[in-house]
């Protein structure tokens, strides 16, 4: 009876190690992709974001693994499309472009399959974008999303299959999706949903319990100075409307970019930005020859930057944003007032002082483009 009960525990201990053999052997059948080196001269990847429109993407960095660097980034329609080169110099692994793909980031979301809590362990690439789309014909902006591949080959017959990861600073992850805030204040947010291994579901809902706080918004917008390069700037001063916080400012190529909790406009702040300025304009429609009205903040910063191949300095700029509401839509429209004690207007033109020059001025022209305006160093009008 003993020989007997011990034949049966074998034969199920036998059983138990098939059963765990086929299943750690079919896992590990599938890896992925580590420090390998791909035969092919250029590679095309695209991720497809379902739902949404119009997608404009503005690249902010990106990191790629040996041996290949990214020859061109496309957006059109819902699609991001990624076309690699080759390029033999570049050392970086793949565990190492995953790891900075993670950094400070919150839990991100895989395209296909079972996400790993920990992100990934190793990518082909990662950019990281601002994007721009259309919902319903109503336009959205996302910034600081990350989109990183991988690549995951089968052992057994060397075949491979890639999929895509997500994430932002700006979303949060609820198990098989991510709710990311969007530059609005229509108490919306983007959801985003695994769907395919290069295909997400995106789609616009209200915010709700699971979404992000409002505590945790921050909103992100930029103010472009065509015309300059390699644009600096040194803080002065700021205020906003209470109780909100600016909370970073940063200039980049020939771009102000702001970081702010909330956007109320007031009439103290525009009374601020007022004082003590000279000629100021705005970026959209017809600007005030008093000035803006209210303002939902404003910065006064110190300006270097490149125009006609030399460096020129502008001193207390003010920057400052408003919006204004269409009836029908209830979209926000936002645009911006800047101006300084050393600047002139003349109808749609503001003429500013540059800093150590004679014989030069700096022009700069509302082209009615929200948050854009155009930019030039010409001769001190007579």
């Amino acid at each position: 009876m003993a020989f007997t009960f011990v034949a049966q525990f074998v034969t199920v201990f036998v059983m138990l190690c098939g059963f765990f053999a086929v299943h750690v052997n079919a896992y590990q059948g599938l890896r992925v992709l580590s420090n390998v080196q791909l035969n092919s001269s250029a590679i095309s990847a695209s991720v497809t974001f379902e739902g949404i429109t119009n997608l404009q993407c503005y690249k902010r960095v990106q990191s790629v693994a040996y041996p290949y660097k990214i020859g061109s980034i496309k957006c059109e329609k819902n699609v991001i499309k990624f076309e690699l080169t080759r390029n033999e110099e570049n050392p970086q692994s793949r565990e190492i472009v995953a790891d900075e793909f993670k950094a400070g980031r919150f839990p991100s979301l895989c395209s296909y399959g079972l996400c790993s809590p920990t992100g990934p362990s190793a990518l082909d690439f990662f950019v990281d974008f601002n994007l721009e789309f259309r919902y319903h014909g109503v336009k959205y902006e996302v910034d600081n999303i990350r989109i990183g591949q991988e690549t995951q080959v089968d052992d057994e017959n060397g075949s491979s299959e890639k999929l895509y990861w997500i994430d932002s600073r700006s979303c949060a992850r609820n198990f098989q999706s991510l709710s990311c805030e969007v530059d609005t204040d229509l108490g919306v947010e983007l959801k985003i949903e695994k769907m395919s291994e290069s295909s997400f579901q995106t789609s616009i809902v209200p915010l709700g319990d699971e979404g992000l706080s409002s505590a945790s918004k921050v909103f992100v917008s930029r103010f472009e100075l065509q015309g300059t390069f390699d644009l600096e700037c040194s803080i002065v001063a700021k205020e906003i409307t209470s109780p909100y916080e600016i909370r970073n400012i940063s200039c980049s190529g020939n771009t102000v970019t702001f970081e702010v909790t909330g956007r109320e406009a007031s009439e103290s702040v525009a009374d601020a930005f007022n004082t003590g300025v000279s000629g100021s304009l705005c970026s959209s429609g017809v600007c005030s020859p008093s000035g803006p009205e209210a303002l939902n903040y404003f910065a006064i910063l110190d300006l270097k930057f490149i125009s006609r191949g030399s460096r020129f300095e502008v001193e207390n700029f003010k920057i400052g944003q408003t919006g204004r509401q269409d009836s029908e839509t209830g979209e926000t429209t936002y645009y911006y007032w800047f101006g300084s004690r050393g600047c002139l207007r003349e109808a749609d033109f503001l003429y500013c002082e540059l800093k150590g020059t004679r014989g030069v001025e700096w022009k700069v022209q509302n082209i009615n483009a929200g948050s854009s305006v155009l930019t030039s160093v010409v001769g001190v009008r007579p």
